[in-house]
């Protein structure tokens, strides 16, 4: 993920949107955009105990 998202942001200024439910993916894109990405989507099925990867997400 950390590749790809290199890779777009290279050839845009436009924001990049992370969407995949997969929280170490997560992680990578962020850093690899220097926390500016937007995550587009997660996935809280069952609850967010689920998903290791919340405490990355700041919404504010």
């Amino acid at each position: 993920m950390g590749f790809l998202v290199e890779t777009v942001m290279a050839v845009t200024d436009r924001p990049v949107l992370i969407d995949t439910t997969n929280p170490r993916a997560i992680r990578a894109g962020l850093k690899a955009a220097g926390n500016q990405g937007i995550v587009n989507g997660i996935s809280l099925a069952g609850n967010h105990e689920a998903c290791p990867g919340l405490p990355i997400i700041n919404p504010g």
